[in-house]
């Protein structure tokens, strides 16, 4: 696991929820701490990058073991945030075999999840072990080493979905209950009770 890092996208401003979904309570935390404690209890490399809100939202986790980035691009959007995050992982680890693409809106992650995808990696041969859900592909992600120069390419648009989509015979595929459960409006709200 020391050769595998996991970077928590958590830099944008919830425009469309009208207040931080990074600070969304649940389970008795943020949707953001509970993102990073769930990663760190996985690994001790977790960066996570932050933009929006920086301050607040670097409280949040300001007790957890994790790299902190301070994204001040963010506006560009989910691409720029991804870049500035394997940049940051490559600079201070460098071994990285595998970098594991997390968001903090996913209501439904676990730790158990996030050692499937690990799991999955070591006997597969395939460079993108995918999180499936609801007949789609998507983050929670792995990317082996060979695709790290296709997410450092991805436009600043789109995201680790993007070089999914576009790599799709490269691609092991891991059930993800309740990953289609995400937070971006206030109706999505009512999921997470």
């Amino acid at each position: 696991m020391s050769d595998i890092t996991i970077l928590i996208l958590a830099a944008g401003s919830s425009s469309r929820l009208g207040r931080s979904k990074q600070l969304v309570a649940h389970e008795g935390q943020s949707l953001l701490a509970r993102t990073a404690a769930i990663a760190c209890a996985c690994t001790p490399l977790v960066t996570i990058v932050l933009g929006s809100n920086f301050e607040l939202h670097q409280k949040e986790i300001a007790h957890l073991p994790a790299r902190i980035v301070n994204h001040t691009d963010w506006q560009k959007g989910m691409g720029s945030s991804l870049k500035a995050g394997i940049r940051q992982i490559l600079a201070a680890w460098p071994a990285t075999a595998a970098i594991i693409v997390l968001v903090c809106d996913q209501p439904r992650l676990t730790g158990p999840h996030i050692e499937k995808l690990i799991q999955s990696s070591l006997v597969s041969e395939k460079h993108i072990i995918s999180s499936c859900y609801r007949n789609t592909l998507g983050v929670p992600a792995l990317f082996k080493k060979k695709m790290f120069k296709k997410l450092l390419r991805v436009d600043d648009a789109e995201g680790a979905k993007k070089i999914i989509q576009q790599n799709a015979e490269d691609v092991a595929a891991v059930n993800f209950e309740g990953g289609e459960i995400d937070i971006d409006t206030p109706d999505d709200l009512a999921h997470i009770a």
